[in-house]
């Protein structure tokens, strides 16, 4: 990264600084110049304009950079009625910049005007909600499964795609239904998860297929699960279609599990995946797989081995509310 001068040292641990703002901060032995795009506790995230690196700093290694320093709020000179000094034109051009969830835009994070198209998403609750700071869902990202809760985006950063309507969603072939947030701010599913593994009677080598106890068995194979304690990302899968085929003798370098004189059940499974994310819901939809069931020694059902017979499509869904 490349040297820039300014200001001949740090600031006070006091000095304030507003989302946006051009500044210069300590890295090594030098001040590289850097953007500030989200305030936290005790410093704030800035990007380095040299490369775009997104990184946490404390105030006692940031400096305002030379010219560009607008008064702090305890500097703002008070009119005789006791008022502050309005605002300055810039900053009346940027509070009044606003977006809606669902918005098409763009974003130019790294302030070379290299803009990027996405979709407004809902703010966290750890974001600031002054109106200054936006989540976008990039559509490159969002293509391949990436930061479905977006990317800091600020006003002066951001600018209304031209010419795109309204963003509607996604239409998915199973229907996605509302999440939730309970005490502890962990997002739910659409529905309860099952809980994993699935209790089973026992039964021998042989013993007739169990659809419904295949399904809850796919379910828990492929990782249905809540999300953890505080957070999201709470996993449902739904298996719409299971096929029986025509049993077989287990076959040794072909199976995985079981042993000489196991029964093997194939099974034709079509299966959707929801991930439950605060900005949306990821959905990877029509998974096809034949899934190779047998009964182990304790007498339960168990998966073997699985042909992957066609992968799925994965769209995402926002949350509008």
């Amino acid at each position: 990264m490349l040297a820039a001068s300014s200001l001949a040292a740090a600031q006070s641990e006091d000095q304030t600084y507003t989302v946006g703002e051009s500044i210069e901060v300590k890295w090594a032995d030098k001040w590289l110049k850097a953007k500030i795009i989200e305030g936290r506790g005790s410093g704030y995230m800035i990007r380095y304009d040299v490369d775009g690196v997104e990184n946490f700093v404390t105030r006692d290694r940031m400096r305002p950079l030379a010219g560009t320093k607008p008064p702090t709020p305890s500097a703002v000179p008070q009119s005789q009625a006791g008022q502050t000094t309005p605002p300055e034109p810039d900053q009346l051009k940027t509070t009044a910049a606003k977006y809606k969830i669902g918005d098409r835009v763009e974003c130019d994070r790294t302030g070379r005007q290299a803009w990027e198209k996405g979709t407004v998403v809902p703010l966290r609750k750890t974001d600031f909600q002054d109106g200054r700071i936006y989540r976008v869902l990039l559509d490159s990202y969002s293509k391949a499964g990436l930061y479905l809760d977006g990317h800091d985006c600020t006003v002066e950063s951001m600018r209304l795609l031209a010419g795109a309507a309204p963003f509607k969603g996604q239409t998915s072939a199973i229907p996605v239904g509302n999440a939730t947030v309970d005490d502890d701010n962990t997002l739910s599913a659409d529905r309860p998860i099952l809980e994993c593994p699935v209790p089973q009677p026992k039964v021998g080598n042989g013993a007739r297929p169990d659809i419904e106890l295949f399904k809850k068995i796919i379910r828990c194979r492929k990782g249905e699960k809540t999300a953890r304690k505080g957070s999201d990302g709470a996993v449902a899968i739904e298996v719409t279609s299971l096929l029986p085929g025509a049993t077989r003798p287990w076959e040794y370098g072909r199976d995985m599990g079981g042993k000489p004189g196991t029964i093997i059940h194939p099974v034709k499974a079509t299966f959707h995946y929801k991930t439950f994310y605060r900005s949306g819901t990821q959905v990877s939809q029509n998974w096809i797989s034949i899934i190779n069931f047998y009964v182990n020694a304790f007498g339960e059902w168990e998966t073997g081995s699985e042909e992957s017979i066609k992968m799925g499509d994965t769209l995402n869904v926002p949350r509008n509310e």
